[in-house]
């Protein structure tokens, strides 16, 4: 299966509508991650392998501390938005033998969320269809470099789909 950016889009808009009814951080960081959770297990190497163990956990924890403090500008809270991404998929596994040797779209992701994050005329469908977006074309570049014998042809370390 495919990964779609749209997919996450109404995780992330019902996070950030809990926050304006009053939920925490916390609750927040937990709803988006399991929305780029349920988006990223779609993902899958070049030769069909799906994430079978990931950093869910500090996905939240680096979600909740970009949502925690209020005093941060766009960019500061948008690098820790990238940096919470990429431990997601920090020694990730595709299968047993695939292994994510790279995230090279880090500082991509940081640039486009500091511009969403920045936007003070966003709406929150708007902001959400763009962070989902921006996290899509951050994971279709993760690299996984898969061990499944024979190598298929053109399989090397590879970005997912």
């Amino acid at each position: 299966m495919a990964l779609v950016a749209e997919a996450m889009v109404p995780g992330i808009t019902a996070a950030f509508t809990s926050g304006v009814e009053g939920a925490g951080s916390d609750e927040i960081a937990t709803a988006i991650a399991t929305a780029y959770d349920l988006y990223a297990k779609t993902a899958q190497s070049c030769s069909g392998l799906t994430p079978t163990l990931v950093q869910l956990a500090d996905l939240q924890s680096g979600l909740k501390d970009a949502l925690s403090d209020s005093s941060q500008t766009a960019l500061e809270s948008a690098k820790l938005w990238a940096a919470a991404a990429e431990s997601y998929w920090t020694g990730a596994l595709f299968g047993v033998t695939g292994l994510v040797v790279a995230t090279p779209g880090t500082a991509a992701l940081e640039v486009e969320l500091g511009a969403v994050f920045g936007n003070v005329v966003n709406t929150l469908p708007s902001a959400a269809q763009q962070i989902a977006t921006a996290l899509d074309k951050f994971t279709k570049l993760v690299a996984v470099k898969d061990s499944v014998l024979p190598i298929p042809t053109g399989c090397g370390p590879s970005p997912i789909s």
